[in-house]
């Protein structure tokens, strides 16, 4: 048959004849029988690997899974190095995803644009270096797992030790004492964080990161943006009031002198942890694999070790690339927060924060109390999740008080793999742009400038008429 550039079997059959060895093939096929099954499933080779010997690497792996003998293989020549072999091998299957990746840019040229056909290729082609031995195929046995466990929490141990801190991971700070007991401070895993509209779930998330940055200098944070319709700025805006304590919302509506702005970002700059966090933002052709790349080019970059990464939000994000092609957006985001969990190990060595919205039922039971199904369309977090927390609207006089700094919340622990579960009341205060679990009264919302001497001292020194005539300008 003629080899016709249209005809998708006739392309993948020229690339297995130029990127394949046959004589390859059949050596490291005759060393692996020779080497037993044990042998076999150590090395874990994908059978992807054989373009030319795929139907004898099956039948060899079938008997090798169900007990079977082998015949009698003819052994490799004397020289012959399984090791050099099996990664020559490795390289020409990487060659054949390539020269396939690049023959279907090509073909989809006539049906897509040219940025979006060579973007589909690049994630494609970013996946090919990873291709290679088996994960499901690693094993430990219960002495390695001991001796790493002994080592690790010996470790763990001293450093507490040196630092005098009561965990070895960030902890919450002095604000939120009882969320470091229950979690034992801002450790690697999935959280997620749920509330309805309004209750201030992003901005708690900044707060967090802004604690895990300060906390020590190993440490960087990646904001993975999926509101597309918030400038990318605002983040960095509240983060920067976070660390001068300063109230956000009268700065983003310009209500600030524009000196007052001018020292508040002069002082953000300075601050090292700036130049340790970003924002991912997220667009349409999104995948997990972006996410992990850009968490992974930050550490790089800052030279950190840990990375926190918070996601904003789940169900937007599984609309996107992320979600795949399942059939409903259930299944997207079911898909989203199990991959999520690929992010944790290998990738941040940190936390991995899921803002989540809640199920319509949740706000039809007009709900006081938080459960884990309440999650909306993320059924997996009660299996994915080592951590999930939901936000409610307490019973106090100073919520809907549009004059009041203060809002009081309850923060249920509706599932904590790490410790007990319960309810921690919450204060978010507006003027000092923080959350404490410490009452701080009835201070009135106040213009930034005043928050400011409030951080430095007197927590109602702008309360005054002033506060909201500013508000009804």
């Amino acid at each position: 048959m003629a080899n016709d550039g249209n005809n998708p079997h006739s392309s993948a059959l020229a690339l297995d004849e130029m990127f394949s060895d046959a004589v390859l093939e059949q050596n490291v096929l005759s060393a692996l029988a020779i080497g037993g099954p044990e042998e076999f499933f150590r090395r874990g080779l994908p059978g992807e690997a054989f373009a030319a010997k795929r139907k004898e690497y099956d039948e060899l792996r079938a008997a090798f899974e169900s007990g079977y003998s082998i015949p009698a293989h003819q052994p490799p020549p004397p020289d012959f190095d399984l090791d050099q072999g099996v990664a020559e091998l490795l390289e020409l299957a990487k060659k054949r995803e390539a020269a396939e990746i690049a023959a279907s840019l090509l073909r989809s040229l006539a049906s897509r644009g040219v940025e979006e056909a060579v973007e589909l290729a690049r994630k494609r082609l970013a996946a090919v270096s990873e291709f290679g031995v088996e994960n499901a195929a690693v094993c430990s046995s219960a002495l390695d797992l001991a001796a790493k466990a002994e080592a690790e929490l010996i470790r763990r141990r001293l450093f507490m030790r040196s630092t005098g801190r009561p965990s070895p991971h960030p902890t919450f700070g002095p604000n939120l004492p009882s969320f470091t007991v229950m979690f034992d401070g801002l450790q690697p895993g999935i959280w997620v964080l749920g509330g309805e509209p309004g209750l201030g779930k992003t901005f708690l998330a900044l707060f967090l990161v802004h604690r895990y940055l300060v906390a020590e200098d190993d440490t960087c944070a990646l904001w993975v943006d999926a509101l597309e319709t918030r400038p990318s700025w605002l983040i960095a805006l509240k983060l920067a009031c976070i660390h001068a304590k300063t109230s956000p919302w009268p700065v983003e509506r310009a209500k600030v002198d524009e000196n007052e702005m001018r020292r508040l970002f002069a002082a953000f700059r300075d601050a090292p942890l700036s130049r340790r966090f970003a924002v991912f933002q997220a667009g349409a052709e999104s995948t997990m694999s972006d996410i992990r790349a850009a968490a992974r080019r930050l550490m790089s970059s800052v030279r950190c070790g840990r990375c926190m990464i918070v996601i904003d939000y789940v169900q937007k994000l599984a609309h996107f690339a992320a979600g795949g092609d399942l059939p409903d957006t259930r299944q997207k985001a079911i898909k989203v927060v199990a991959d999520a969990s690929t992010l944790v190990d290998g990738a941040a060595n940190g936390p991995v924060l899921l803002i989540s919205s809640l199920s319509k039922d949740a706000y039809r039971r007009n709900v006081k109390d938080g459960n884990v199904a309440d999650f909306k369309e993320a059924g997996e977090v009660e299996y994915t999740a080592d951590t999930g927390i939901i936000l409610r609207w307490a019973k106090d006089e100073r919520n809907g008080n549009p004059g009041s700094a203060v809002k009081a919340l309850d923060a249920w622990v509706v599932k904590n793999r790490w410790g007990p579960g319960g309810v921690v009341k919450l204060f978010s205060n507006r003027n000092t742009a923080e959350y404490t679990e410490t009452d701080p009264g009835f201070p009135a919302l106040a213009l930034a400038a005043s928050s400011r001497a409030a951080a430095a001292g007197g927590a109602d020194s702008g309360a005054d008429a002033k506060s909201m005539e500013f508000w009804m300008q």
